[in-house]
């Protein structure tokens, strides 16, 4: 799990590093400064069980988002190893990406699961069904919670 998120944390550093160079600062001056970074909670964050398994934490927002932590995911997953994706929605935003982030996660994951995240004054219903909307059909139903 180390080797995802070595690679998954340095994508946005690079772009800073290079801004950095652009702007005249030297090489030493910009490894002190990355050399102090902290991961941002969140940020495919990785948890494990006792008993060996992995759960990652990524707040993806956007369909691109969520597709990058899946590819990522998937490009180092071994053997066997399923990758149970949760995906939610909050009320009253973008509505627009919700059937995105669903087909995104069913082409992707072993297992999706919906879920409406803080429905604000939409009903939690609603949001799944919009969710559902983009679900391909011949995945099935995904679970909802």
């Amino acid at each position: 799990m180390d080797k995802i998120y070595r690679r998954f944390q340095c994508i946005q550093p690079s772009g800073g590093l290079c801004c950095f160079e652009l702007l005249g600062a030297t090489k030493h001056e910009i490894l002190t400064i990355l050399s102090d970074l902290h991961p941002v909670p969140g940020r495919l964050e990785v948890f494990k069980s006792p008993g060996g398994i992995s759960g990652i934490v990524d707040y993806a927002h956007t369909p691109d988002a969520l597709f990058n932590v899946i590819d990522t995911i998937n490009k180092i997953r071994e053997g066997s190893a399923k990758l149970i994706t949760v995906v939610g929605a909050g009320g009253d935003r973008d509505r627009t990406k919700r059937p995105k982030m669903a087909a995104i996660s069913a082409e992707g994951s072993t297992t999706t699961i919906l879920t409406s995240d803080n429905p604000r004054s939409e009903e939690p219903e609603k949001i799944i069904d919009d969710m559902e909307a983009g679900y391909p059909p011949t995945s099935g139903e995904a679970p909802s919670v």
